[in-house]
């Protein structure tokens, strides 16, 4: 709910040119063509690419951890890699 917004507005910074306009610039244009309705384009498309993203990397981090943890392996630099992994 938070993050469709400011992808959309980031995505119309991205294709201004000519000068630099803020968030609050963006947000009163966009809500003044499109109304509310206008900030949530794109939802679909975010919340599937969020979606599959963050489930992959909380189910392998989950999932190596839950390893070093049965192997009684668990430790500070086990977990710290645990999300490293994840996070590539």
């Amino acid at each position: 709910m938070i993050v469709t917004p400011l992808e959309h507005i980031k995505c119309q910074q991205q294709m201004i040119e000519d000068k630099f306009l803020g968030l609050k610039d963006i947000s009163k244009q966009i809500l003044a063509k499109r109304g509310l309705m206008g900030l949530y384009r794109g939802f679909w498309v975010t919340f599937n690419r969020d979606f599959i993203s963050y489930g992959l990397y909380f189910y392998t981090f989950f999932a190596l951890k839950d390893y070093f943890e049965e192997n009684n392996k668990l430790t500070s630099l086990n977990i710290m890699f645990a999300g490293g992994i994840a996070g590539i």
